[in-house]
């Protein structure tokens, strides 16, 4: 943080530098203080496509902050609390944006696709990391589809995209409590890890 300030005194508007503090402010939770940074940034440069996908996240964040829940709440925490819903309609504008000023590459996909699980489209999410997964099947593609999957309430699909999740990724904690989970509900509890 200290670094990139010191950028800044230089050079007020330098968009990267901007882009990096308010980054290091997220990491230490400081939210507030990084979208900040990231419409400065975006002042500086409106077609700064990364800080529309940093507002979008910070917002998420946010959320899960104020509610103290997942993302995978986040449909019922906007159903109960308007201004997570307020903080959900401006994430995902901010995705909605960094989808627009960015090509289609995978990484727009993937927020596209992390935005409709967000948004509370499971389904849509599920057909969005399909491709992604036909395209290049990584680990964290398998664990967001078997949380959209959860969220259909398909656990049989949710159990076998987390057990991928970690064959491929051995320390995926989250895809290891997401296969307990499943088996849980689906009866395997001796099979729960």
């Amino acid at each position: 943080i200290a670094s990139a300030t010191e950028a800044i005194k230089i050079l007020p508007d330098h968009e990267d530098a901007l882009l990096l503090r308010g980054r290091a402010h997220a990491l230490k939770e400081d939210h507030h203080a990084a979208e900040k940074d990231f419409l400065l940034a975006l002042k500086a440069d409106p077609q700064l496509s990364s800080a529309e996908r940093e507002l979008g996240f910070g917002f998420i964040a946010r959320i899960e902050m104020s509610q103290g829940s997942r993302s995978d709440n986040l449909k019922k925490s906007r159903a109960l609390n308007p201004e997570a819903k307020r903080l959900l309609d401006e994430a995902m504008a901010h995705f909605k944006r960094y989808a627009e000023l960015s090509k289609d590459t995978l990484e727009v996909r993937f927020v596209k696709a992390m935005s409709a699980l967000a948004g509370g489209t499971p389904k849509e999410a599920v057909e969005l990391f399909n491709d992604l997964i036909r395209e290049q099947p990584r680990p964290e593609y398998f664990y967001h589809r078997a949380r959209a999957h959860r969220h259909l309430n398909d656990y049989e699909a949710s159990n076998r995209d987390a057990t991928e999740c970690v064959r491929r990724q051995r320390n995926n904690y989250a895809a290891l409590r997401l296969v307990s989970a499943n088996h849980a509900r689906l009866g395997k509890s001796e099979d729960s890890i």
